[in-house]
C-alpha cells in the first residue's frame, strides 16, 4: 500500500482513521542563511480529531522505535508532557505543533515539535528522529520536498466506563507531508 504513495493519498488515508484521524498537517523546513544548505529539522503541526466513541488522552507520538512524550510550550518556555495538554472527547479536535517562532492563522496551539532524519539523533524531548526523507532547499522543481515517516502513530489512554485503557495506534500508511519554507529561513 505504501511503496508508490504520494502526499495526497497519505493525507486521505490519515483523514479516515479511527480513533484518531489527522485532518491536516504541515512541515516547515529550515535552511542555514549562511551556507544555504538545508538543516535536518522540519517543524510539524498536526490537526487531529477523536473519531472514536470515548474520550482519549495522547501520551506519545510514535514512529518506528522512536517516540516523543512532550512538546515545547511557547508560553511556559519549557517542555510539557503531551498527556497534560491533549485530552479530548469524541468529535473534538486538537492541534499539536505550530509552535513558535511561526503561527498559522486560526490554529489554537501553543506547542512545538519537529521531525528529524532517521538515525540523526537519539531519543529527545521534542524531536521525532524517524523521517526517511526531509525538506530540501533551495527550491526544487516540485517545491521544498516531502517529510516521509513510516510507522507513525500515537500511544493514548482511552477512558471507557470508568476504566483507563492504554492503547497504541500505528497507521498502515506513512505520513507524507509537503514542506513549506520556514519564514525565519529566508
Amino acid at each position: 500500500m505504501t511503496a508508490g504513495m504520494n502526499d495526497e493519498q497519505s493525507k486521505a488515508y490519515w483523514q479516515s482513521t479511527s480513533p484518531i484521524a489527522i485532518l491536516d498537517w504541515e512541515a516547515r523546513g529550515y535552511y542555514n542563511n549562511i551556507s544555504g544548505n538545508a538543516m535536518d529539522i522540519a517543524e510539524a503541526y498536526v490537526h487531529i480529531r477523536n473519531t472514536g466513541s470515548y474520550p482519549i488522552r495522547i501520551t506519545k507520538m510514535l514512529a518506528g522505535d522512536q517516540w516523543i512524550d512532550s512538546t515545547a510550550h511557547d508560553e511556559l518556555n519549557a517542555n510539557v508532557n503531551l498527556s497534560d495538554e491533549y485530552y479530548f472527547s469524541p468529535g473534538e479536535d486538537v492541534y499539536i505543533g505550530n509552535g513558535m517562532p511561526y503561527r498559522l492563522p486560526g490554529i489554537p496551539s501553543k506547542s512545538g515539535w519537529a521531525f528529524r532524519s532517521k538515525g540523526s539523533c537519539n531519543q529527545t524531548y521534542v524531536y521525532l528522529c524517524a523521517a526517511s526523507s526531509m525538506c530540501i532547499y533551495p527550491i526544487q522543481k516540485n517545491g521544498y520536498g516531502l517529510v516521509r515517516v513510516e510507522n507513525f502513530g500515537f500511544e493514548y489512554v482511552e477512558y471507557v466506563e470508568g476504566k483507563n485503557i492504554t492503547k497504541k495506534f500505528i497507521g498502515k500508511s506513512p505520513i507524507i507531508m509537503k514542506c513549506v519554507l520556514h519564514p525565519i529561513s529566508g
